[in-house]
């Protein structure tokens, strides 16, 4: 949907903001895409794909939709020539489909068809013999050879199992899987023979790239058990660390609010008023001991204090007697400092604006 608006004689026409949305919705998307490794995106499934795609011997590939339920893959009637009009058609019918997967099938030919045989107590290794023999065998990366097999007879004398195993390269295919992969679809299934009426047992996509959700049930219980709880403890991780500071920033606001005292959480006029009262009433006992411990001299240690109306009575160790009064009388606080005879290091601190007091050990 686009909006039309006009500049004179000329039109021009502006994108819909929903339809820039989706234009980079759609560009985030296919560049998440891009990051997948190819055999996360090519994963075998045991649910039904939403499209069929069959290479029939001739070289001719039948592509359509599957119905639901449907097993049969496309074949003669829906065939159309190997060239640029299959990518076409490819595009156009997977246009607006909710789910992106596809069952590919290749004819027999396009494959390597090995037997062996191997004891039946042999079984259990079968994949891994197999694996190194097709390995040694053909020239090619791991990664670009797909293969499967399975059980074709077994002698009921010798308990001998005959194996059939088949090979495919994906360069025999890459014609056909380039336009499915262009097309934005998944490959949940490869098998052989459908379109001659003679499918084999196997799924080439099956064994040799697992997806990741295979991977994870696949992993032992313990370890499931670790990866979700890790997988909890991360998710958990920002919600704890925000409960905890908010916590931290009530218990700074409650600690502020305390020390900020009355007058300050108080508010208006009435409170500045009694607040100057207070402060004009003269010093509080909390300033006079914080005044104290402020001017106590290096190396003194305050032994008794005993607070009365309008002077301080302190007893000090570790300095004389006129040490301690002089660095006590430079406070504005005190209008005298006085020694008491016969008591050495009991001072006598008399207030410059007297209030009430009491006694503190």
């Amino acid at each position: 949907m686009s909006a039309v608006w006009k500049a004179g004689d000329s039109a021009r026409i502006r994108p819909d903001p929903a339809d820039i949305a989706r234009i980079a919705l759609r560009w985030w998307f296919d560049e998440l895409r891009a990051c997948i490794p190819p055999a996360l995106k090519s994963r075998s499934s045991g649910a039904p794909a939403a499209f069929g795609c069959t290479l029939l011997p001739d070289g001719r590939v039948a592509f359509a939709p599957l119905a639901m339920g449907q097993l049969a893959l496309p074949g003669e009637t829906e065939a159309i020539a190997c060239d640029e009009g299959l990518e076409r058609r490819i595009a156009a019918l997977v246009s607006g489909a909710p789910q992106r997967t596809v069952h590919v099938s290749v004819p027999v030919g396009a494959c390597l068809v090995r037997r062996s045989r191997i004891p039946a107590r042999a079984l259990s290794h079968a994949g891994a013999i197999l694996r190194h023999e097709v390995e040694a065998l053909v020239p090619a990366a791991a990664q670009d050879v797909l293969a499967d097999w399975y059980v074709e007879t077994e002698n009921p004398e010798t308990h001998d199992l005959d194996l059939v195993q088949i090979v495919l390269l994906r360069e025999r295919i890459a014609f056909l899987l380039e336009p499915l992969v262009a097309a934005g679809l998944s490959i949940t299934r490869l098998t052989v023979g459908d379109a001659e009426g003679r499918p084999a047992p196997v799924d080439l996509m099956g064994g040799r790239e697992p997806s990741l959700r295979a991977w994870l049930l696949g992993l032992p219980g313990g370890t499931k058990l670790a990866l979700g709880l890790a997988a909890l403890l991360l998710a958990a991780a920002p919600l704890v660390a925000i409960a905890r500071q908010d916590a931290a920033l009530e218990a700074m606001a409650s600690e502020r609010a305390r020390l900020a005292g009355p007058g300050a959480r108080a508010g208006g006029s009435g409170a500045a008023a009694t607040e100057l009262a207070a402060l004009a009433a003269g010093p509080t006992a909390g300033s006079i001991i914080d005044e104290i411990a402020r001017r106590l001299p290096t190396g003194a240690v305050l032994t008794r204090l005993h607070l009365a109306t309008g002077e301080a009575i302190l007893a000090i160790e570790g300095v004389d007697d006129e040490t301690g009064r002089a660095a006590f009388a430079a406070s504005p606080l005190m209008r005298s400092v006085e020694r008491i005879e016969g008591a050495p290091g009991t001072l006598v601190l008399r207030l410059a604006n007297p209030t009430g007091g009491g006694a503190a050990p």
